[in-house]
């Protein structure tokens, strides 16, 4: 079973729309907030984020965010976000520094080192990272373990 959400019923529809009968048959899914999930304690296995966290620039809201997928997965997160350390990464910093207005930005680049303290600290152990295009790209997805005991 596949349990798929969004804040948004547009994003589920369209996420649905062109997959094939086998896998959507399989799916059950609903609207609700990241933050508060009405799922209970390790109703699911793995919790599955894609280009969400990167748009949160605020840690207090990254760690609430860490802490619900910790208390809804039994096992694991796989996760993306924007790291730097690459190219793709430089080029942002160098262009946001030019940039006049700053009073809304909603894509961040996480520091790797900060953004890993913050797993750790919401109660996960980093068992793999896959960058998208190594030393070039942003992109880099996290398989998270779910310790029980957090640090």
């Amino acid at each position: 079973k596949i349990y798929a959400s969004d804040h948004s019923q547009e994003m589920l529809n369209t996420g649905l729309e062109f997959r094939p009968p086998e896998i959507t048959s399989r799916v059950e899914s609903f609207r609700a907030s990241a933050f508060e999930l009405p799922l209970e304690d390790n109703f699911v296995e793995t919790v599955f984020c894609i280009r969400l966290i990167h748009h949160m620039g605020a840690k207090e809201d990254r760690q609430r965010l860490l802490q619900e997928f910790h208390r809804v997965c039994s096992k694991s997160v796989i996760i993306s976000l924007w790291v730097d350390g690459n190219f793709k990464g430089w080029k942002r910093k160098r262009s946001e520094s030019r940039r006049a207005n700053h009073s809304y930005q909603n894509r961040f680049v996480f520091p790797a080192k900060s953004i890993e303290k913050e797993f750790n600290k919401a109660g996960f152990r980093i068992t793999a990272k896959l960058d998208s295009i190594p030393w070039y790209s942003m992109w880099r997805t996290y398989i998270l373990q779910k310790c029980q005991v957090k640090p």
